[in-house]
């Protein structure tokens, strides 16, 4: 049991090395994780067997995810009116007075398109490690921002790794309101980019209280990295293509599914 636990320790310091630099070093990572080079040279053999990193000569790079997950600017075209209708739904449970986090993707930016909308609330303060979402959100004078930094992935326009976690375990929100790559009933929420996974680890413990917002296709799917069982989860925002059948299944396990 500690041995698997030292080695996913390892590769999960190795993923925010390659996710930081974009290349890294056998030598280098053996200092770093105080560990022998043929012990890294095995990490780096597994884990691009594994699909995680690509094994070049002297170390490993990022491995292309291109085809697995399309870019926010490319994926902010589908589904355009469901995610309208989520971000409606989900920024109606905010209340003012809260604190609330507000995550990447375009889900979640459609949550704070419609608190932009919502001039009533009163000191509503918004965390965030999105820029997109940071930028929507500094248009309303009637929203507070705290914008959390971070390494920047390109991809999704956020701001993650050890700068961001650390910054949100001194924060506290009331809600946490964040978008997921699936949701399954038996393997719970998973995402496909294994070393954000950490940081959305840290932003699921900002609040009592987490809000998922997702469409319909991402439900009864399975990605690479598991984020949390669904216990974790105490609201679910989706929109009317899933079936009612399928949401009360959901509600068994006393999750709150709004079906927009």
């Amino acid at each position: 049991m500690a041995q698997n636990r030292r080695w996913a320790e390892r590769w999960h310091s190795i993923l925010r090395e390659v996710e930081k630099t974009g290349l890294v070093n056998v030598d280098e990572l053996a200092r770093t994780l105080n560990v022998s080079e043929a012990t890294v040279r095995r990490d780096l053999y597994r884990m691009d067997r594994e699909g995680l990193i690509r094994r070049v000569h002297g170390g490993a790079v990022m491995r292309d995810r291109g085809a697995a997950e399309l870019p926010l600017i490319e994926r902010s075209t589908l589904r355009q009116e469901a995610k309208r209708a989520i971000g409606k739904a989900a920024a109606a449970l905010v209340n003012s007075g809260e604190t609330v986090f507000i995550g990447s993707g375009t889900t979640a930016l459609a949550v704070a398109e419609a608190l932009v909308e919502r001039t009533e609330l009163k000191e509503v303060t918004i965390i965030t490690n999105s820029i997109p979402v940071a930028v929507t959100v500094t248009r309303a004078p009637h929203l507070g921002l705290i914008v959390v930094g971070g390494f920047l992935r390109r991809e999704e326009q956020s701001l993650i790794g050890f700068l961001a976690e650390q910054t949100f375990r001194e924060l506290r929100a009331d809600k946490v309101i964040m978008g997921v790559g699936a949701i399954h009933l038996e393997h719970g929420l998973t995402n496909r980019h294994v070393v954000e996974m950490h940081t959305d680890r840290t932003i699921m413990d900002l609040a009592p209280e987490v809000i998922v917002v997702a469409d319909h296709s991402k439900f009864g799917t399975v990605a690479t990295a598991r984020l949390a069982g669904l216990d974790k989860v105490s609201t679910i925002v989706t929109d009317s293509g899933l079936p009612e059948a399928e949401a009360a299944k959901y509600e068994a396990l006393g999750i709150r599914v709004l079906r927009s």
